[in-house]
C-alpha cells in the first residue's frame, strides 16, 4: 500500500524496467549501496553503458549496439 501511495517501485519492478530497457537513461545513485552491484550487473547485461560517474552516482545510457 505504501508503494502505491507514494508511487515508489519495488526492487523487482526496478529490475524488470532495466531488463526490459523501458528507459534510455538510468541514474544509479548513493541510495542503493548494498544493491548497487546487482543493479550494475543488470544494467550492463541489458545493454546499458556507463557514460558518467559523479561521486558515488553512476549514469547509464542504453545503447542497442552494446549488446
Amino acid at each position: 500500500a505504501e508503494l502505491a501511495k507514494y508511487n515508489f517501485m519495488s526492487n523487482d519492478e526496478l529490475l524488470s524496467n532495466i531488463v526490459e530497457r523501458r528507459v534510455p537513461i538510468v541514474v544509479l545513485g548513493n541510495w542503493v549501496f548494498a544493491a548497487k552491484p546487482l543493479y550494475r550487473e543488470a544494467l550492463l547485461h541489458s545493454g546499458y553503458v556507463l557514460t558518467q560517474t559523479i561521486g558515488d552516482t553512476e549514469i547509464y545510457r542504453w545503447r542497442p549496439s552494446a549488446r
